[in-house]
């Protein structure tokens, strides 16, 4: 009897189940997470030098497509096109073998990353300061830790850094012309004049460069020449830097006018201000005004001087002092300092709202870089004759006078740095004016 009535329940139960009042119907299954694909790889250090029978270790960071990354050094496939100039393992780590230039390749499926390996002989650590034989090194800025330089040598454009002890952080080179260079924060921004075919054609573009590692982090043309018997590219590619923009200025297709565009500090978002009405500018910096005008940026040509309103708006033009040659500016404030000579004699000229306050007086030879100390000095570098000169930023004092010709300045720390456009940047102590190296 109770296994008939136990049946008899069961039975129940499966009635009820299968009558579908009851029951709860399976989750729908969804459609899984997308995943994450490899967008790009980066390897670092970007540019590394090593003597031969050193070793350099690489490491690549995955950039996915939701925005993260990966370190993919281990599981990376590396490679070395030139095993006879530099071998890597299947961890990154690179052997130099010989003198010569290798490209290292971090792959993991499809995506790829490189780096550029230098393989040197060495019998010796190089001087402090000083960078491979025939380059040259023509301008010199900081970064707050760092010396970055930028010139020349017999294949193009050099731009090599400094530790502060002098050893050498990252160099690197390319084709074309470095100009004027300026560091801000982690990057260093510099202009870049370069052949791109046949007649002389060339464009100028402006570079942003991680201080770390010398990586271009990126790039945007900001003129052409295509005319051969145009300007000379010389003085093309002069920028200045505000607190959240970059001018700078380029030659247009024949070379006879200067275009000058605003540029964002990450270069992604660029604007065309103006075209300016010389082949010959010089210069540019931004100044910091106190009046109804708010803030400009200004441009010097070897002998006028133009201010616009930031928004490329003209509004003041100062002649030339008779004789007088303007090379390079410097702002304090709302108050422009300018290079250059007049002469025969270096001389540093001053002007508030476009009008001549006082000028100094530096000896003999054409003033050029400038730079401030942190106590409001000023350091200018003299071509043609001796510095760097220390003056008083008011009175043009000369506090004392080194022994070196130079192009460019820079003061970090106590020390004053010097681009001479030989291979090696000259050091001098900041309150005597002693040559350090």
């Amino acid at each position: 009897m109770k296994k008939i009535l136990a049946t008899a329940v069961l039975m129940m139960f499966v009635l009820v189940g299968c009558d579908g009042r009851e029951t709860t119907s399976a989750p729908t299954p969804t459609d899984p997470t997308p995943q994450a694909t490899l967008v790009s790889i980066s390897v670092t250090p970007s540019n590394p030098t090593i003597m031969v029978g050193a070793t350099q270790q690489f490491i690549a960071i995955g950039a996915y497509s939701d925005s993260t990354t990966q370190n993919l050094t281990v599981s990376a496939t590396w490679s070395s096109p030139d095993t006879g100039k530099a071998t890597i393992s299947s961890g990154g780590l690179a052997t130099a073998v010989t003198t010569g230039l290798v490209t290292i390749t971090a792959t993991s499926g499809s995506v790829s990353g490189t780096a550029t390996l230098t393989v040197v002989t060495v019998t010796s650590p190089p001087a402090p300061y000083t960078a491979p034989s025939g380059w040259s090194l023509s301008q010199v800025t900081t970064d707050g830790a760092s010396i970055i330089t930028t010139g020349s040598n017999v294949s193009g454009a050099t731009a090599i850094a400094f530790n502060s002890d002098g050893t050498i952080k990252w160099q690197k080179s390319e084709p074309g012309t470095y100009g004027k260079s300026k560091a801000t924060g982690d990057y260093t921004y510099v202009t870049r004049t370069y052949q791109t075919g046949i007649d002389y054609n060339s464009s100028t573009s402006i570079e942003k460069i991680n201080n770390l590692t010398g990586e271009i982090v990126s790039t945007v043309v900001v003129g052409t020449q295509t005319d051969p018997n145009g300007a000379a590219a010389s003085y093309l590619g002069s920028f200045a830097t505000s607190t959240n923009a970059v001018y700078v200025a380029g030659s247009d297709g024949n070379g006879s006018t200067i275009k000058i565009s605003k540029l964002d500090l990450s270069l992604t978002n660029k604007t065309f201000l103006l075209g300016y009405k010389s082949s010959d500018l010089r210069d540019m910096g931004t100044v910091e005004r106190s009046t109804s005008f708010g803030n400009y940026f200004y441009s010097i040509s070897s002998g006028s001087i133009d201010a616009y309103t930031l928004d490329g708006v003209y509004f003041g033009y100062t002649l030339a002092l008779p004789g007088a040659e303007f090379v390079n500016t410097l702002h304090k404030g709302n108050v422009q300092y300018v290079s250059g000579l007049q002469a025969g004699t270096a001389y540093v000229w001053v002007y508030k709202d476009g009008d001549l306050q006082n000028s100094f007086p530096l000896g003999t030879g054409s003033a050029e870089g400038m730079d401030f100390g942190p106590d409001g000095e000023m350091y200018v570098a003299i071509s043609g004759g001796v510095g760097p000169v220390r003056i008083d930023h008011t009175t043009g004092t000369i506090a004392w006078t080194g022994t070196t010709a130079g192009h460019s300045v820079a003061y970090l720390n106590g020390k004053i740095y010097v681009a001479t456009g030989g291979n090696k940047i000259e050091v001098f102590d900041a309150i005597s004016g002693g040559k350090i190296n």
